[in-house]
């Protein structure tokens, strides 16, 4: 079915679309954001100006991809943080840059739902950045994101996540986009928004071989409400929402188009 039409992109997705997607291609295709020194930067920028954490507190970021955050945070000073990712590309990537940069982190592949105080530490701050939360199909599997960052935190201890905002993206997603991603090759979307979720398919074209990678995934669409209302039914007792500007990077954002900051404290 690779690079031919279909009458609902939604037939091409797969329940565990992330297992696989997170790879050299998604470095490439998401790459104007999540290869953006400007935008993590910016990003970390935003989180130390809402965060209060000293430069030996303990920080996880839960999804952390290549490590662009992780390592950032550890180029300012930080100097107790680890990250955790389910891809095992992602983080191979991320200690080889780090190992590059001359530091010396942590970085655990495996499921986020998994992760745990005896191997990462007990934090004054988790973090789940860049739009990394709603993959899973089961809403109850995205609490258990929730519950394990909940228990990965000290008495007083601080989540942050940044969110998409689910209801400007129902209101302004594009269904079809494209975009040139290096000079011999581009990536075409399309959108569908499917009961809570938003699926997104996108290939990637060279203008001489063809298609690349076809691959289709699928993201919850949340409000700030619904977000407060789990992290609560997790355990959290204060929570709240943080008015700022994220930026999207790229000339088609996707999910990244606008996002919120949403927090909670254990007691």
């Amino acid at each position: 079915m690779q690079g031919k039409q279909v009458s609902d992109i939604e037939t091409n997705l797969r329940k565990d679309w992330w297992e696989t997607l997170f790879d050299q291609t998604y470095l490439l295709t998401d790459g104007d954001a999540v290869e953006n020194p400007l935008l993590t930067s910016e990003e970390v920028d935003i989180l130390l100006g809402v965060v209060a954490v000293n430069p030996d507190d303990r920080i996880v970021d839960l999804c952390c991809g290549q490590g662009r955050h992780v390592i950032e945070l550890a180029r300012r000073g930080f100097t107790n943080i680890a990250g955790r990712d389910g891809s095992a590309f992602l983080t191979g990537v991320a200690q080889s840059r780090s190992a590059a940069a001359g530091l010396n982190l942590l970085f655990e592949t495996g499921d986020v739902r998994g992760a745990k105080p005896d191997t990462l530490g007990q934090a004054k701050l988790v973090t789940l950045l860049g739009n990394s939360f709603g993959y899973f199909e089961d809403p109850e599997s995205d609490k258990e994101v929730l519950q394990a960052a909940y228990g990965l935190l000290a008495p007083e201890g601080f989540l942050y996540l940044d969110v998409a905002d689910g209801d400007w993206l129902r209101a302004n997603y594009s269904p079809a986009s494209w975009e040139w991603v290096a000079e011999d090759k581009l990536v075409c979307r399309e959108r569908k928004l499917s009961g809570d979720r938003l699926i997104s398919r996108e290939m990637l074209i060279s203008t001489s071989t063809g298609v690349l990678a076809d691959r289709t995934y699928a993201e919850r669409l949340y409000t700030p409400d619904i977000v407060q209302a789990s992290l609560r039914l997790v355990g959290f007792t204060k929570t709240w929402v943080e008015e700022i500007a994220l930026a999207s990077g790229g000339a088609d954002p996707g999910m990244m188009g606008r996002r919120f900051v949403c927090m909670a404290q254990r007691d």
